[in-house]
């Protein structure tokens, strides 16, 4: 796993924390880009493994945006679950090429999905409207 990023000053002002977990390289960097470009701190995790050590690390974090299907043996759903054992509050939006995978997220008010390919624009929307709720 690459090393967890340490918040300059400067970053105080951001919106918020967003830890992205997408083994897709494109997907993520572009994901990634377009939020930081709005003033988001992101945080980039290629696996479910390395994200749970982002957590465990002591990361600040406000928002989790994954993707379902990811390598190995964990998907975005088992991150999910895991953050509503860990960080019940943890707002999780989750995406995938299948939309029925939608219809299997954890109970929670801050769990949302969208599905792929979406606009960049549509995560931001999203992403506001969990922070509202």
């Amino acid at each position: 796993m690459d090393s967890v990023p340490v918040l300059p000053p400067e970053i105080a002002d951001a919106k918020l924390t967003v830890l992205i977990v997408e083994d897709e390289f494109l997907l993520r960097w572009a994901a990634a880009d377009f939020l930081r470009e709005r003033g988001y701190l992101v945080i980039e995790a290629t696996s479910v493994p390395d994200a749970i050590s982002i957590f465990e690390s002591g990361a600040h974090v406000d928002l989790v945006f994954s993707d379902v299907h990811m390598p190995g043996t964990l998907s975005g759903h088992d991150l999910a679950e895991w953050l509503e054992q860990h960080r019940p509050k943890m707002p999780v939006l989750l995406t995938s090429g299948s939309p029925s995978e939608g219809h299997k997220l954890p109970p929670g008010a801050q769990r949302r999905f969208i599905t792929k390919p979406y606009e960049l624009g549509d995560i931001e929307a999203v992403i506001g409207s969990m922070r509202q709720s």
